[in-house]
């Protein structure tokens, strides 16, 4: 099991009256809404998806069907509510949603986005744009009309093509990401993309370990760079479990331990070899079989040692091809598990994401 570490941060930013904005961040579920500011009462559409986030926050989210479908249920208010308050009505928000489920064999965070909110996750040196927005401004860039930073500065680039509580019914994006420590998450709204570049974001990703530190830097930079709508940033770090400090009597059996281990050095050295023939045949990793597009996810049982090479467990129908950008890598770093059900619970996490 590993652990997180949140920290927000919003502003209404330098030319708006008020913040549409909304964000809720608990141990269980993150997420930030983007009221539309063409719409009339888009700060009730914001807050009243984060409040129906808030209400379900203490029973966890532990399949991406249940996370789409408390998105679309929280669609439903909100059309429910624009269409029966004559104040409220064409009311919308945008939003990106993460659950985590940290208690499961394999780490992941459950991801749905409706709108042009984006959700980040920095790996390493390697910052990842999980969502895919849904405004004009994309639809140009995927066309090849537009580049990413042309879109930036497009008079248009508000508009979205899909929203909360515009219509009855909304298609929600949803992914599944297994998470390692060390994972930082930026979930975010269209004022802190729109103002600053992904080279800046990641630059400020990596400057603090203190998440609210770093939500709190990158909206700064926002307005400082000009600040021309709401700003919101979100972060969660994924952490390891944290280690306990060992008791006094611990300690000496500790040491006692280590006598023993160095009188014995001899009879080790002798048994290692041996040792090392039985671990190369234990274990289990995930890779792909081959390089092409159409290699297969498969399980293999036992490392590459001397004369001895691992055997494919399990070949799955999921190929190279079906696999998100985002997760291919992590594939290709072979990731290794101490028992089969570990193995084929990460493999199943990969099937939700390509089916979903």
């Amino acid at each position: 099991m590993v652990n997180i570490r949140h920290g927000v941060a919003t502003d209404t930013g330098n030319l708006r009256q008020q913040n549409e904005d909304a964000v809720v961040a608990t141990d269980r579920l993150i997420a930030v809404a983007d009221g539309m500011g063409g719409h009339n009462a888009g700060e009730v559409a914001s807050a009243l998806a984060i409040a129906k986030l808030q209400e379900r926050s203490t029973t966890p989210i532990t399949k991406v069907g249940e996370l789409v479908d408390l998105v679309s249920e929280i669609n439903a208010a909100i059309y429910r509510e624009a269409t029966t308050t004559s104040g409220q009505r064409g009311m919308g928000t945008t939003l990106t949603a993460a659950a985590l489920v940290l208690d499961d064999p394999i780490p992941h965070v459950l991801i749905a986005n409706v709108g042009d909110s984006r959700t980040y996750l920095l790996r390493g040196d390697e910052l990842r744009q999980i969502t895919v927005d849904h405004s004009y401004v994309q639809e140009l860039v995927h066309e090849g009309v537009l580049t990413a930073e042309e879109a930036r500065q497009h008079p248009r680039r508000n508009i979205v093509t899909r929203a909360l509580g515009i219509d009855a019914n909304v298609m929600v994006d949803s992914w599944t990401v297994p998470v390692i420590p060390g994972d930082r998450f930026l979930l975010c709204s269209d004022g802190l993309v729109d103002e600053v570049s992904v080279d800046e974001v990641k630059t400020l990703l990596r400057q603090s370990r203190d998440p609210k530190k770093v939500a709190q830097s990158l909206v700064a930079k926002a307005k400082a760079s000009g600040g021309r709508d709401n700003i919101t940033a979100a972060i969660f770090d994924v952490l390891g479990v944290e280690a306990i400090e060992p008791t006094e009597k611990e300690s000496n059996n500790r040491k006692k331990a280590f006598a023993l281990v160095a009188g014995l050095a001899a009879l080790a050295i002798f048994s290692v070899l041996s040792l090392w023939g039985v671990a190369a045949r234990g274990g289990y990793s995930v890779s792909f079989d081959g390089e092409g597009a159409d290699s297969v996810l498969v399980i293999r049982k036992g490392t590459n040692w001397l004369w001895i090479k691992p055997t494919i467990e399990e070949s799955t129908d999921i190929s190279r091809d079906d696999v998100l950008p985002a997760l291919e890598t992590e594939i290709d770093r072979e990731p290794t598990f101490q028992s089969f059900d570990e193995a084929s619970a990460y493999v199943e996490s990969i099937a939700e994401v390509t089916n979903g």
